[in-house]
């Protein structure tokens, strides 16, 4: 793997695992990330077995591939480089190697095999809503959810897409009922 990626993007896609991978674990391929670069494109995945978040950005790409490293080591490396852009090679070792500008570092990594397979979602259908109307919809019903450990599935909310195009969220705890409806259409 071998790619060329600005530094600005390469942090914007960085951080969204940085709440996802486990600091501490019992398995240490968690607390890492998978980089895999393929035609122009660099996707950084990362999971604590529970949540998972697929990050993805635009590279200049050489040679695809994929690598493991350290999520927290290469976010501190990437953000204090000095260069514009940073170049990302992998190395036989399994290590990557982080250039930019005349700083070089070594990132110590591992087999890129040994990362757990993400889940697929079983839907191919999406939901688009606007960010401040989602916003609302969770504020509205996030109240009502269970913390409750050992009831695990009514930690969430539930959201709905009604045939008619409607949105819909609820949550219960089991004694209390939050529904939030989105009817309105806002042109924009």
């Amino acid at each position: 793997m071998e790619l060329k990626i600005k530094k600005s993007d390469l942090l914007n896609i960085l951080k969204w695992p940085q709440g996802v991978v486990e600091k501490r674990g019992t398995m240490p391929i968690l607390s890492n990330i998978l980089l895999d670069a393929t035609s122009n494109l660099l996707s950084i995945s990362a999971t604590d077995l529970e949540i998972s978040v697929v990050a993805q950005g635009n590279a200049e790409v050489k040679n695809p591939g994929k690598a493991v490293v350290n999520a927290r080591n290469i976010f501190e490396i990437v953000k204090e480089a000095p260069d514009e852009f940073v170049k990302l090679t992998k190395k036989p070792d399994h290590s990557v190697e982080v250039s930019s500008g005349k700083a070089r570092f070594r990132v110590l990594g591992m087999n890129a095999e040994e990362f757990p397979n993400l889940p697929q979602l079983a839907s191919s259908e999406q939901i688009v809503l606007d960010a401040e109307d989602f916003e609302e919809m969770i504020q509205k019903t996030f109240y009502a959810a269970s913390t409750d450990e050992t009831r695990y599935t009514l930690n969430g909310l539930y959201l709905v897409k009604i045939s008619r195009g409607d949105k819909n969220f609820f949550t219960s705890c089991c004694y209390r009922w939050s529904p939030s409806f989105f009817y309105r259409k806002r042109n924009r």
